[in-house]
């Protein structure tokens, strides 16, 4: 059984065929949008998490698939719950950055968008920002996640002086209440928020027990995104992450199961802002 929503996946493994036909075998479709991981440009095709241009440009251009960019947990998770803004901003320039250098310093390789409420196309790629470190969720603080969120919206210069912006999103458990709390407060205080919520787990239940099992859509996501910590964002989970690493058959490599929400238009709240690689 298919997923009700748009299909998707990460991974902090590089991409290749046999993860990806394992995806769409337990997503019951070809997923549309892979997250992998980012810090700064100097990781790009270096270590475990990080993507690798060199191999998954054309893996992704050649299966049209969508590239979600999620900030490095190891790198950047222990900035996240005492950080300050100028952290926060400078950690949201140096991810630009280095989704920019991966596929190829140029600013109009990325999707030229006209957001809500905007007069002209520009260019965006979308950003997660996983708030966890190396030991698991973390409570990011409020000033940090303004300082990042406004390093998205300000976004970054190709070598051409074209601006590349950030379609900023959040990544954090459902009962992580601390950061849906920084959230509320950096929105409140600041006029400042995600532009998509990406959610795992939900309440009673973090994940489905078998990776073929898709369950149906969690609805608590659709008016209240952490319902167990009685938290209101005033806004939608985007999507949703439902089982964590699923395995390859013939592989080590591991990936996470994601769904988007089938009550919203996936392509306008997120997937038009990921980025297709262009391979020459």
């Amino acid at each position: 059984m298919a997923v009700a929503g748009a299909a998707a996946a990460d991974s902090g493994n590089v991409v290749g065929q046999k993860m990806y036909n394992a995806a769409a075998t337990y997503l019951g479709k070809n997923p549309v949008v892979w997250g992998r991981y980012f810090y700064t440009y100097t990781q790009n095709g270096t270590v475990f998490p990080y993507y690798d241009p060199s191999t998954e440009n054309t893996f992704f251009s050649d299966n049209s698939l969508r590239l979600l960019p999620i900030t490095g947990v190891s790198a950047q998770g222990p900035h996240l719950s005492g950080g300050s803004y100028t952290t926060g901003y400078n950690d949201a320039q140096n991810n630009l950055f280095a989704v920019l250098e991966a596929l190829g310093d140029d600013a109009e390789f990325f999707p030229c968008v006209i957001p809500p409420g905007g007069t002209g196309c520009t260019h965006w790629t979308a950003f997660a920002l996983d708030c966890e470190d190396s030991s698991g969720p973390v409570t990011v603080s409020v000033e940090y996640l303004h300082g990042w969120l406004v390093g998205m919206a300000d976004g970054v210069q190709d070598r051409n002086g074209v601006t590349l912006y950030g379609w900023s999103g959040v990544y954090n458990s459902a009962d992580n209440c601390g950061t849906w709390d920084s959230v509320v407060s950096c929105s409140q205080e600041f006029g400042i928020a995600p532009k998509f919520i990406w959610t795992s787990g939900y309440p009673g239940s973090p994940y489905a027990g078998n990776p073929s099992d898709t369950p149906p859509w969690n609805t608590d996501n659709d008016c209240n995104t952490e319902d167990s910590c009685g938290i209101a964002l005033g806004q939608s989970t985007v999507l949703w992450q439902y089982y964590g690493d699923a395995t390859v058959s013939g592989s080590s490599s591991l990936i996470d199961l994601d769904q988007g929400n089938p009550n919203l238009d996936f392509a306008t709240a997120l997937s038009n802002y990921c980025p297709v690689p262009v391979v020459s």
